[in-house]
């Protein structure tokens, strides 16, 4: 794990971190990192890996500086082993870092806006640009090491764990693109237009015959009834 946060540090817009100890998350672990920002080290946040819980948003207005926690529930290794993520794992940490460095620099009025409290269609921008650094080059070969032997992941299990990424790329491609033909619909209509709650289904099947992107053996990533919120159709729309 320190071997990714070194990772992370380099590439965090000039935040430096400090090691945390003596504060046990849920499963008693310890640890975490204190970062401070460039120039007079002003603090900007603390980051604990067992924890889940965004705590007192920033501002300006009340006087609070950011304190980001981010949560990673990985398997307990056995006894005496050390802990051990998987290349999944790696990219969740970096996204959900990516967050973290959201809220870190969140620098507004009124606590209400801070950090993530941004428009659904950006909150996650930050974080899947960070994703980027989990397998960049230069950042790889400073965590991607052997536990026992210090020896970096050879070539040649890097080219084959990122072409088994590119597995089932088509899928992936347009259930996603089939979420954005609907958005797109629902964005093209009037609140007068907004179907009642019993046709919403409807209207998204058409939207995607509409668009050429319909097909039963790939649904849309997200539908509108899997966001509980039926009835705000009628008052407004949101982005997914």
């Amino acid at each position: 794990m320190a071997k990714q946060q070194d990772g992370r540090a380099g590439l965090a817009g000039g935040l430096s971190q400090q090691s945390v100890t003596g504060a046990a998350g849920g499963g008693g672990e310890t640890g975490g990192g204190l970062w401070t920002g460039p120039g007079q080290g002003a603090r900007l946040g603390a980051e604990r890996l067992r924890l889940l819980q965004r705590l007192n948003g920033p501002s300006r207005t009340i006087g609070l500086q950011p304190v980001i926690v981010n949560n990673l529930n990985i398997p307990k290794p056995p006894e005496g082993q050390p802990v051990l993520l998987t290349f999944d794992e790696v990219t969740t940490m970096f996204h959900e870092f990516g967050h973290g460095l959201h809220g870190m620099f969140s620098s507004v009025e009124y606590p209400q806006f801070a950090g993530t409290a941004t428009p659904p269609d950006f909150v996650e921008y930050p974080s899947q640009v960070n994703e980027v650094w989990a397998d960049w080059p230069s950042v790889l070969a400073n965590y991607a090491k052997h536990y026992q032997t210090g020896e970096p992941m050879p070539k040649e299990l890097v080219d084959k764990i990122f072409k088994a990424s590119k597995y089932g790329e088509g899928f992936a491609t347009l259930e996603y693109m089939e979420a954005a033909m609907m958005d797109m619909a629902w964005h093209e209509i009037g609140a007068a237009q907004t179907p009642a709650p019993k046709d919403v289904m409807a209207f998204e099947a058409a939207a995607l015959k509409k668009a050429g992107v319909a097909m039963a053996e790939v649904p849309p990533r997200y539908v509108r009834c899997d966001l509980s919120d039926l009835d705000a159709l009628r008052g407004g729309l949101a982005t997914i």
